[in-house]
């Protein structure tokens, strides 16, 4: 029997109002991977992507936090409520 092989991983997703979210994930099999990458693009409300990465450069960031990221809002507090960049 063939021992399954980790799989680390990036994602990132922007939504319909402009919040983003990046995390760093790391699957203990493709079918753990596959099911994710299935549900994140199901929810997908904008841009949206997944990427296979190292396990070097997992360990270099998994332990932060999921990251967020409201670019509206930004606008808003900087004095910018009209309009916003990406």
């Amino acid at each position: 029997m063939k021992k399954s092989e980790v799989i680390y991983a990036f994602s990132f997703s922007r939504d319909c109002d402009m919040c983003e979210s990046t995390s760093y994930h790391k699957f203990e099999s493709q079918k753990e991977y596959d099911d994710y990458e299935e549900n994140l693009y199901e929810w997908a409300e904008g841009s949206t992507y997944i990427n296979e990465i190292s396990e070097e450069e997992y360990l270099a960031h998994c332990n932060e936090q999921s990251r967020t990221r409201d670019r509206i809002m930004e606008a808003y507090e900087n004095g910018n409520g009209r309009t916003g960049y990406v």
